[in-house]
C-alpha cells in the first residue's frame, strides 16, 4: 500500500498546493472579516491538527490562562510565528508585503507537508 501512495505523491503535489493556497486565502479573508466585525487585530496561526486558526490577543490570553498554550509564550511570539495578521482598527501595524509573501510561502509549504503526511 505504501508503494502505491509513494507513487501518487508527485502526481498529487499540484493539487495539494492548490488546496493550501485556497486554505490560506480563506483564512486571510476570515481574518479581515473578523477585524471588521470585532475591531480587534486578528492573527492566522497553525494548529496541531493541520488547520489554520484565527486568534486575537484576548483569545490568546484566555487560552494561555487555561493552559492550552505554554505560559512562557507571549503575544510577540505569536506575532512572529503567525502566517498573517491584520492591521489595527486605525490602519496602523500593517505587515510589509515582503513579510506577507514569505509567510504565505511558509504556510503553503507547511500545509502541503501536512497533506502529504496524512
Amino acid at each position: 500500500m505504501t508503494k502505491i501512495k509513494d507513487y501518487f505523491k508527485p502526481l498529487l503535489m499540484p493539487i495539494y498546493k492548490i488546496r493550501a493556497k485556497n486554505a490560506y486565502g480563506r483564512a486571510v479573508r476570515a481574518a479581515e472579516k473578523n477585524l471588521r466585525e470585532t475591531g480587534r487585530r486578528t492573527y492566522v496561526v497553525r494548529s496541531t491538527n493541520g488547520k489554520l486558526v484565527l486568534i486575537d490577543k484576548v483569545g490568546f490570553k484566555k487560552l494561555k490562562k487555561r493552559g492550552a498554550i505554554n505560559s512562557k509564550l507571549t503575544v510577540m511570539n505569536m506575532e512572529r510565528d503567525c502566517f498573517y495578521c491584520t492591521t489595527y482598527l486605525n490602519g496602523k501595524g500593517k505587515m510589509p508585503q515582503e513579510a506577507i509573501d514569505t509567510k504565505k510561502g511558509e504556510c503553503i509549504n507547511w500545509l502541503v507537508n501536512f497533506f502529504i503526511s496524512k
